[in-house]
């Protein structure tokens, strides 16, 4: 096998690297704080901070083949007059353990209704409803990684908080593992005084979280 052959098979091109984490809400704007002194003192790594809200609808296979089927198909839209972005992802574990890097496909739909596109995914997939969520997300994009903050709730009107650190998808194409976890690493270390650290990572998605 070649060198660049190899080198090609050790990317994570159509994976999902990122990290989450639990925290207080109130500490949005201290969040924010250290991100913007960071984006000032690194402007050539700053692309953007930008806010938006959606809903996510997961739906599940109730006999899915693990080694067939992905996880779950997540139907994402917004009803901002601004941002009328609708996706469907895909997601699958490499490991039963691991929800830090997993392969993930997303594809835009905001050109269909939603009727269609549930159509789709429950008769055209087989894919039935399992629950909704609400985001309200605040994110610092860089060239390297995405770090959104937000709030989930669920059908029931329970909130919690959430910060992620995900290394850039395109990114993923051109660089190794060891690479994406130097990123990580970075901003963990940025976002430490909130308690953004390696030992407080979450190991459970917001699937298993709100799956039913």
């Amino acid at each position: 096998m070649s060198e660049l052959a190899e080198e090609k098979k050790d990317t994570l091109a159509f994976h999902e690297f990122e990290v989450k984490f639990r925290i207080d809400e109130k500490l949005l704007n201290d969040w924010k704080h250290l991100l913007r002194k960071y984006a000032e003192e690194n402007p050539d790594n700053y692309k953007d901070f930008v806010y938006v809200d959606s809903d996510d609808i997961y739906y599940t296979k109730e006999s899915s083949d693990p080694s067939i089927d992905y996880e779950f198909v997540r139907y994402r839209f917004s009803d901002d007059k601004k941002d009328k972005r609708a996706e469907l992802t895909t997601k699958k574990k490499l490991k039963d353990a691991n929800n830090i890097i997993r392969i993930e496909h997303n594809v835009r739909v905001d050109k269909n209704d939603r009727d269609t596109i549930e159509g789709f995914i429950t008769t055209g997939l087989g894919y039935e409803y399992n629950f909704k969520i609400t985001k309200f997300v605040s994110i610092y994009i860089f060239k390297d990684a995405t770090l959104p903050f937000y709030t989930v709730t669920d059908e029931k009107g329970k909130r919690d908080a959430f910060v992620e650190i995900e290394v850039d998808e395109r990114l993923l194409h051109s660089i190794t593992e060891k690479d994406a976890w130097d990123i990580v690493d970075k901003y963990e270390k940025l976002l430490a005084p909130l308690g953004i650290t390696p030992r407080n990572r979450l190991r459970k998605s917001l699937f298993e979280m709100y799956k039913k």
